[in-house]
């Protein structure tokens, strides 16, 4: 599962660039999967314009990844979940970058 995302504009800036309100994946039964299983969940954004306002670049307002059931894996699980995020903008206000804020501990504003 892949949600990549690309902002170059000018302007006022307020933008959201590879962000998410809610769950990027989310498990919420049961799952088994099998041997050799791969799970890769990723989200990736990039900001690069000249804007007057914060924007959010790879910003997730709650959790990337929630199993909210139980997971069940065969031998040799590769499980990755990856959060990325670039700003090389020229705007006047702080962006908010690659930032996890879910309470979790996996990261804040």
């Amino acid at each position: 599962m892949a949600n990549i995302a690309t902002n170059d504009n000018s302007g006022a800036g307020g933008n959201v660039i590879g962000t998410s309100p809610t769950l990027q994946a989310q498990l919420v039964s049961d799952l088994i999967v099998g041997n050799d299983s791969t799970v890769t969940i990723v989200n990736s954004a990039v900001n690069s314009g000249n804007e007057s306002a914060a924007n959010n670049v790879g910003y997730f307002w709650d959790q990337q990844l929630c199993v909210g059931g139980n997971f069940q894996a065969g031998d040799n699980l590769t499980m990755a979940a990856t959060n990325s995020g670039t700003d090389s903008s020229t705007g006047t206000l702080t962006n908010y970058v690659a930032i996890i804020d879910s309470g979790s501990g996996q990261g804040s504003r």
